[in-house]
């Protein structure tokens, strides 16, 4: 149930964002503005059910509107769109069910770390940062496999 209480508040707060929002602008200062990026590609962007071609500027560009989108959740859902995000979802939790069940503890924590990591950088759902994506990928083999 972590992935969707992550992308919830990921959500929730990127829509709620405003300069009346003190709560919002706590956790906003605390992540080095990374809310406030959310809310700015959420409202240029928009989530839509396959997602949308996101168009990046370099920090150097300050006449640019939009820079970078580091909460991996809030990428994923604009980015790749509302199908993706539940596969995502789907998936990560139907491996951490076997984890549990195979009593991996340690590669529990590490997808736990993962998974929070994942509310200041995009990188969770890139396979050169996450290692765990070798063993979702695993799964899904082992199970075609016995099929």
């Amino acid at each position: 149930m972590l992935p969707i209480t992550l992308v919830i508040c990921s959500l929730f707060l990127a829509k709620t964002y405003s300069e009346d929002n003190s709560l919002a602008l706590m956790i906003d200062e605390l992540t080095s503005t990374r809310v406030k990026c959310a809310s700015e590609f959420l409202e240029y962007y928009g989530i839509n059910m396959f997602g949308n071609y996101l168009q990046y500027y370099g920090m150097w560009d300050t006449s640019r509107y939009l820079t970078m989108l580091d909460n991996c959740y809030m990428n994923i859902l604009i980015q790749f769109g509302f199908v993706v995000t539940l596969i995502i979802i789907i998936a990560i939790i139907k491996m951490t069910e076997v984890l549990f069940k195979n009593k991996e503890y340690s590669l529990i924590i590490g997808l736990v770390t993962i998974l929070i990591y994942g509310l200041m950088e995009i990188y969770p759902y890139m396979i050169a940062y996450n290692v765990l994506l070798f063993y979702m990928g695993n799964l899904i083999y082992l199970k075609k496999v016995k099929n």
